[in-house]
């Protein structure tokens, strides 16, 4: 029986435990100053948890999408990169890509320069604000747009095969990947 000198007490919650790790909070028992390295390593294992995980999740939807997502949906999902990672990393590189390079992309100038009427051309300043506005927000559009198609695949596929969740993470990987390659494709707009 262990004696109440025994116990930890935790420097994160406050919490009283015995063992290594506090079972409130998850905070470790013993804790040592912070040193550079402390940070290195937090660096280096945040960026080789990231490329590991990335690096799979491109492989597998890559080359097996469909097993890739069966398989993080039926709960094996330890060599995944979290399928809204996902979607934020390629959603927010395609964004920057796009407002980047949006004069190359979307001349409007060229596009409604056959405009003949005072109103068609009225129109002009809406329409470019309208289009610049859709760039900026690209992710948000992407996430909304995959709330609506897991709540489309639940409808369609039954809820037997996949609840609304499980349909929101199947088209998380699924636009996700399709935003990406779309983004491979895009070098190719100006050849």
């Amino acid at each position: 029986m262990s004696h109440s000198h025994d116990l930890i007490h935790c420097k994160n919650c406050q919490n009283e435990y015995h063992g290594h790790y506090c079972p409130n909070c998850g905070q470790k028992a013993t804790t040592k100053r912070l040193v550079f390295n402390d940070i290195f390593s937090e660096l280096l294992n945040a960026f080789t948890y990231f490329n590991r995980g990335l690096l799979y999740t491109l492989k597998m939807m890559s080359t097996r999408p469909g097993h890739s997502v069966r398989e993080y949906v039926q709960g094996k999902r330890v060599n995944h990169f979290h399928p809204v990672n996902y979607l934020l990393l390629i959603g927010g590189v395609a964004t920057w890509i796009y407002l980047h390079y949006w004069d190359d992309l979307f001349n409007m100038d060229i596009m409604f320069q056959n405009m003949k009427t005072k109103e068609q051309k009225a129109i002009m300043p809406f329409v470019k604000k309208a289009v610049h506005f859709a760039f900026e927000n690209y992710t948000y559009q992407l996430m909304f747009s995959i709330l609506l198609y897991g709540f489309f695949s639940v409808k369609i596929l039954g809820k037997e095969r996949y609840n609304w969740v499980e349909g929101i993470v199947l088209h998380l990987f699924v636009l996700s990947h399709s935003e990406l390659i779309k983004l491979l494709l895009f070098p190719f707009l100006f050849f």
